[in-house]
C-alpha cells in the first residue's frame, strides 16, 4: 500500500441512505463518500499532508454544498483533479493540474500558491492528532497503525 491508500472499514456505513460522517461535514451515501475519502488520500500522497489536513481543507470546500447520490457531478472528473482545487490556487490563467500526469506535464507546482490552513479552531478539523510544523495534524500513523492491527 502506497502513501495515501487507506483501508477503509466498511462495517459501520452499512445504511439505508446518505449520512453525515465523523470526518466529513456534508451529508454523503457510500459511493461519494468512498470518493471523498479517495480525494483526501490523493492530496496526502500528491501533496505530503495530514490526513486531518486534507479533511479539514475537503470540509473547508464542501461542508455547505449539497452533494447528490453516487455519481454526483464531481464524478466526471477523478478525485484527485478536485484536490489540486482544494489545496492550491489557480494559477495566473485560471488553471490548476487535473492529476494526469501528461497533461500536467508543463505546470510548475513550485510556482502555485498553497491555499491557507482552515484556522485551528475551525469545525472542519474532524480528524484530531499532534500538530505538524504546518499547523496541521498527524494523523497517519495513527491510522496506518490501525489497518495494520486489523482493528
Amino acid at each position: 500500500m502506497g502513501d495515501g491508500d487507506w483501508e477503509w472499514d466498511w462495517e459501520w456505513a452499512k445504511h439505508d441512505g446518505p449520512v453525515r460522517t465523523a470526518e466529513f461535514l456534508t451529508i454523503l451515501d457510500e459511493g461519494m463518500l468512498e470518493y471523498f475519502r479517495e480525494m483526501a488520500s490523493e492530496m496526502v500522497a500528491r501533496f505530503g499532508i495530514s490526513l486531518a489536513e486534507a479533511v479539514a481543507r475537503i470540509n473547508e470546500r464542501y461542508q455547505s454544498r449539497e452533494i447528490d447520490p453516487y455519481p454526483d457531478l464531481l464524478c466526471h472528473e477523478f478525485p484527485e483533479f478536485w484536490a489540486y482545487g482544494v489545496y492550491y490556487f489557480p494559477d495566473e490563467k485560471h488553471r490548476l493540474p487535473s492529476g494526469d500526469a501528461e497533461a500536467d506535464a508543463a505546470f510548475d507546482l513550485t510556482r502555485l500558491r498553497i491555499r491557507p490552513l482552515p484556522p485551528r479552531d475551525s469545525p472542519v478539523w474532524t480528524l484530531r492528532g499532534e500538530p505538524d510544523d504546518r499547523g496541521g495534524l498527524r494523523v497517519l500513523d495513527q491510522l496506518r497503525d490501525v489497518a495494520d492491527s486489523g482493528d
